[in-house]
């Protein structure tokens, strides 16, 4: 006898889908079906130690994302306040970085040069 595993995204046109293969082939006679959602996300509780884990594992992901800032990134914003006529305000943003220029702040601190310049944008 042979064996066929099947992972299905329980959605309502699969289990159609699912429904009438069965019917055509015969197989729900025979058929050893096992349904397997996908992984939910946690449900809220009144107990405030889970909604805290929850914030937790929600703030990592947005951690992430925030140090993914280009250079371009920054040029785009730091061209903005340029051009709104902040420069000296800009030049002391650049200052608290030890430098001159974009190209003289190192790449791993777009992200706190990016604060700073967001805060002056605002």
């Amino acid at each position: 006898m042979q064996q066929i595993t099947l992972t299905l995204d329980l959605t309502a046109e699969n289990l159609e889908k699912l429904k009438i293969f069965c019917e055509d082939t015969n197989a729900l006679a025979t058929a050893n079906v096992e349904a397997k959602k996908a992984p939910a996300k946690p449900k809220a509780t009144s107990k405030p130690e889970k909604k805290e884990e929850a914030k937790k594992e929600e703030a990592e992901p947005a951690k992430e994302t925030a140090k993914a800032v280009t250079k371009t990134d920054v040029r785009a914003v730091a061209l903005k306040i340029s051009k709104a006529g902040k420069s000296d305000v800009l030049k002391e943003i650049f200052a608290k970085f030890e430098a001159t220029k974009l190209s003289e702040v190192p790449e791993e601190r777009y992200d706190e040069l990016m604060e700073e310049l967001v805060t002056v944008d605002a």
